[in-house]
């Protein structure tokens, strides 16, 4: 499959699985999936990622406009055909497709829809969020562990000819 192909079933499984919670969990619900580790907690997001500017609408419509930019500039990316690194082009489809799930539920409900939460009260309790945001967030790692691989290439190529003319 081609990275566009890639970037419509991360999409339709961050879209589905959020139909499913909207279908199955109320708002505010909390279902104990494994004890109190992992909840399924249906939550409204208006803000960014993680619940950053909850109360701030003016500031998701800000990440709304960022968003749908940075998933533009990856799609024509992806599109020529110029990204031929797999771990780049795995790390873009990833955000790509996690950003247009979020930007869909964006212009659907005027929020994005989360429902993955851990905690370990009274220690932890990580703010909800959903499978797109898991997409950025593994397509983000997989970027820079790319660019650091690449920035390492040159130079062992250029201590390999150094190390080669002894």
């Amino acid at each position: 499959m081609n990275g566009l192909m890639w970037v419509t079933v991360v999409t339709l499984v961050d879209q589905l699985s959020k139909f499913f919670i909207v279908r199955s969990v109320e708002q505010g619900e909390s279902i104990e999936v494994w004890g109190r580790f992992f909840q399924i907690t249906q939550a409204h997001n208006h803000g960014g990622a993680f619940g950053v500017f909850q109360n701030n609408e003016e500031a998701g419509n800000w990440i709304t406009l960022v968003a749908s930019l940075i998933s533009i500039g990856i799609l024509g990316a992806l599109f020529s055909g110029r990204v031929q690194d797999r771990t780049l082009k795995s790390g873009l489809v990833l955000i790509a497709g996690g950003a247009i799930g979020n930007l869909i539920d964006r212009f659907h409900y005027g929020y994005v829809i989360d429902f993955l939460h851990f905690s370990y009260l009274p220690h932890f309790n990580f703010p909800v969020f959903n499978v797109a945001d898991t997409a950025i967030v593994v397509g983000t790692g997989l970027v820079v562990l790319s660019l650091l691989k690449r920035r390492e290439e040159p130079q062992e190529a250029s201590s390999n000819e150094t190390t080669g003319s002894l």
